[in-house]
């Protein structure tokens, strides 16, 4: 068995660093050993070698020597997992580690403009990558070209001449199986996002790109800039040359674009043993969350002889809450496929979770391979519906796209009550452009925009959560509207089959906030059983003229916000939410009120109903059910007002 740490599979700045892994030494020889191959008896370690290679067990590239002294004499045949457990005191880092080509050099077609160097690509091992599993990115040197189209352009509209292409050279043909990424940035979107691949050997040269070797794979990458993204070829590739052309990168996710780079590209060989061999990651963590979650283990077969998964089993202190759903298929050599696994945690504490998913089969060497599960259920306080996708109506000029919104609990906000927002900035806030200059008010230059959410299926929403935009400017979102469409309804179908159509915010105390910190709670009079929400952004903070003067702090140009969220609560009654009777006995007021529970209150009162004249009597008045009674004690009794009005709200 080989273990793959959690390596992300491909879905098929700082001061650049010149440092290069260099070869190996001259006089050393190096061996490239496949898992699990059968070693005959023999002191001198009769092995058939490939070519020189970098050994990611070793900083420095060395393999395993065949000098006689370095492996004791063998009287039977062993694996060289057992050889390697003699010699393990020679080898610095684990034996589980990945083996990877050796890259003699890189070039780039936009070399001479490129802002940091191609040659940060090839690092390599100890350098570039952590030479132990799952190989995380560990060097702060990128490649990444320059902005010809401007700073806030996409690179890729138009295609800059030359266009971005990469071509790496092994220094002879090779034997080529896999192709390993690493992102360029977590925080902009300048990174790599498809990418295809071209190969020539060395007969054909760099000029034969195509000719003698067809196989023409396009990928896509995801984000994140530390994890290895691994990807398999169908069949093995023989060459000396691969081109990489960029395709396209992250502009329309997040801020940035107008550059295309990556931080490392490697190739590693996979050997096969002649047995079945499997290999799986050696943990898996489930999103903090506190809904029933499913997922994809992949496993994959580094064996000639076809690979069968029999069964699992769970161990481990919360082994009750898994289950396996599914197998893979008989995988032959190189195949991958997925076991399906499910966590349920209802009942569990709040907390970090943990099992063991163990995999049974056919590998002789490891009959069952075993994978750390974890999980952190979130303490008590809000559950949140995943949102599937988010669009605004204004995504092709927006300076921040609007998936910021929908990153959820524990990336967008806090898992925790009282789920404060995290982060800031263009990682984590939607915000239109600003089409007419500041100062302005956007609304009365452009209008209206409109973000659409789906929530993947029909869902009982009975509130929304959103968090502001920011403290320091007007361009916060502070009034919405919401319509509702179901899966049959489908996206365009608002308002056809549920006519709910609320608003929110406006002014203190019933309104939104400019805070952009705590979350900002409002509960529906009614249920909608939706899977499609309109959201419509009708008003700013903009104060004329817009530049501070106006008494508020300037902005007003543009609109928007951090997150969206819509929390899992009881579907509410048809009862609509209000003061349903109000009596005065000459020194106190009982107030009668429809309520949820499990809901807390805020109750203010006002002489006149003017926005600054409202005083908060109590803001935890807590629910008593479906009607709950609330007593001013407090009112003037000398004298007694002739009039005063009163207003419940939900405490946020």
């Amino acid at each position: 068995m080989r273990t793959r740490g959690t390596a992300t599979p491909l879905s098929p700045p700082s001061a650049p660093v010149q440092r290069r892994l260099q070869g190996p030494p001259a006089k050393s020889k190096f061996l490239a050993v496949p898992l699990k191959k059968k070693i005959p008896s023999s002191p001198s370690l009769r092995i058939s070698p490939f070519h020189s290679l970098y050994d990611a067990r070793s900083g420095a590239g060395v393999c395993l020597s065949t000098h006689p002294k370095t492996i004791p004499e063998m009287k039977t045949p062993m694996t060289l997992k057992k050889i390697l457990a003699t010699a393990a005191i020679a080898l610095p880092a684990s034996s589980q580690a990945g083996i990877f080509h050796n890259i003699t050099s890189v070039t780039s077609t936009t070399s001479p403009t490129d802002f940091f160097i191609v040659d940060n690509l090839i690092e390599g091992p100890g350098v570039g990558l952590d030479v132990n599993s799952p190989h995380d990115r560990t060097s702060g040197s990128t490649w990444v070209t320059n902005a010809p189209n401007g700073g806030v352009a996409d690179y890729f509209a138009p295609l800059p001449d030359p266009a971005p292409v990469l071509v790496f050279d092994f220094g002879a043909d090779v034997e080529l199986q896999e192709i390993s990424v690493w992102g360029y940035a977590d925080t902009n979107g300048n990174g790599a996002k498809q990418f295809s691949l071209r190969f020539a050997t060395e007969t054909g040269g760099t000029a034969g790109f195509g000719t003698s070797i067809a196989y023409n794979p396009t990928f896509t990458a995801t984000l994140p800039a530390t994890p290895r993204q691994s990807s398999l070829f169908p069949d093995m590739v023989t060459a000396r040359y691969v081109e990489l052309t960029l395709e396209d990168n992250f502009f329309e996710d997040l801020a940035g674009g107008d550059r295309v780079g990556l931080g490392e590209v490697a190739f590693e060989i996979l050997s096969v043993a002649a047995e079945p061999n499997i290999e799986v990651q050696a943990s898996f963590n489930f999103p903090t969350s506190s809904l029933i979650q499913a997922a994809n283990i992949q496993v994959r077969n580094l064996g000639a002889q076809d690979l069968t998964v029999s069964r699992t089993n769970w161990a481990g202190p919360n082994a009750a809450a898994c289950s396996t759903l599914a197998l893979p298929a008989t995988l032959a050599e190189l195949e991958s496929g997925n076991v399906e696994i499910q966590l349920d945690p209802a009942g569990l504490t709040p907390g970090l979770i943990s099992a063991t998913l163990q995999i049974m089969s056919n590998d002789p060497d490891t009959p069952t391979a075993e994978i750390a599960v974890t999980s952190t259920i979130p303490a008590a306080g809000a559950n949140f519906y995943p949102i599937a996708s988010v669009e605004s109506d204004t995504a092709g000029a927006d300076l921040w796209p609007a998936a910021n919104l929908i990153q959820g609990p524990g990336e967008g906000f806090n898992a925790e009550p009282p789920h404060d927002q995290l982060g800031a900035g263009p990682t984590h806030r939607w915000v239109t452009a600003a089409p007419g200059g500041f100062p302005s008010d956007y609304i009365d230059a452009a209008g209206a925009p409109i973000i659409t959410l789906d929530l993947g299926e029909d869902r009982p929403l009975s509130e929304i959560s959103v968090w502001g935009y920011t403290a320091t400017n007007s361009n916060g979102l502070s009034e919405f509207s919401l319509r509702f469409a179901t899966s049959l309804d489908g996206p365009v179908g608002f308002g056809t089959s549920i006519t709910y159509n609320p608003t929110f915010g406006g002014p203190p105390p019933d309104g939104m906030e400019i805070d952009d910190i705590p979350r900002q709670s409002f509960p529906f009079e009614e249920t909608a059983f939706a899977r499609y929400v309109e959201f419509t952004c009708l008003d700013n903070w903009f104060t004329a003229p817009g530049d501070g003067t106006g008494g508020v702090v300037a902005g007003g140009d543009r609109v928007g916000f951090g997150e969206i969220a819509f929390a899992i609560v009881d579907p509410i009654s048809s009862t609509p939410f209000g003061i349903t009777d109000i009596v005065f006995d000459g020194t106190k007021v009982t107030l009668t009120f429809n309520s949820r529970p499990g809901i807390s209150y805020t109750a203010w009162r006002s002489d006149n109903m003017a926005p600054d004249t409202w005083a908060e009597l109590d803001d935890n008045v807590s629910s008593q059910g479906d009607v709950t009674v609330f007593v001013d004690k407090t009112l003037p009794q000398d004298p007694v007002p002739n009039r005063v009005f009163y207003r419940i709200s939900v405490t946020e």
